[in-house]
Parts: C-alpha cells; sequence; structure tokens
C-alpha cells in the first residue's frame, strides 16, 4: 500500500466510516464498504479529476457503495435472518409455556 494512500485513509477514514454507518446501521458492514470505497479509489485514482475536495469524491463513493448495499440481496439475507433471529428470541420457555396456559383455558 503506497504511503499517499494510507494518508488518505487516516485523514478521511473515520468520517466515510460514520457516513456509510448512517446508511446500514451495522459498524462491521459499514467498516466493509469503507475498505471497498478505499479500494476502489485505489484502482481508479487516475478518475479523481480534483473539481470538488477528496472528502467530497470519497464520500459520494461511500454513499454510492451504501446504495449498492441496501440494494444487495446479502442485505436483504441479513436483514430476514435478523428478523428470525428476533422472533425466535422472544419466544422463551417461559412465554411458550404461558400461552399453552392461556389456549388451555
Amino acid at each position: 500500500m503506497s504511503e499517499h494512500l494510507a494518508t488518505i485513509m487516516q485523514k478521511h477514514g473515520e468520517y466515510c466510516l460514520r457516513v456509510a454507518y448512517l446508511y446500514v446501521k451495522d459498524w462491521a458492514i459499514a467498516e466493509e464498504i469503507v475498505q471497498d470505497v478505499f479500494f476502489s479509489y485505489y484502482r481508479q485514482q487516475d478518475r479523481f479529476e480534483q473539481r470538488a475536495s477528496l472528502k467530497t469524491y470519497l464520500v459520494k463513493i461511500t454513499v454510492h457503495k451504501s446504495h449498492d448495499y441496501l440494494r444487495s440481496w446479502k442485505n436483504k439475507r441479513h436483514q430476514l435472518f435478523e428478523k428470525l433471529h428476533i422472533g425466535a428470541s422472544k419466544r422463551t420457555p417461559e412465554t411458550m409455556l404461558l400461552e399453552q396456559h392461556e389456549r388451555s383455558t
């Protein structure tokens, strides 16, 4: 990794992480998105025309990648798993016993 990229990551990484988190509401996924942002920038840094600040450019990429994630099947599968997990956690043995008792009376 170049020193130039390391400097950019250190300077703008935390801000991009917070922006990604605002969209996806999950720190681990936001970190993955930011890694992808900097990898994309590294591969295509010659496309940056400096018409805006580098921070603005990176935030724009972050927003686009966050939107891509929210539209992806990976996100939908993650949300479905969360709903199933939450639904399963609400049915504790105690609540199941109370439901059974209510049905029998």
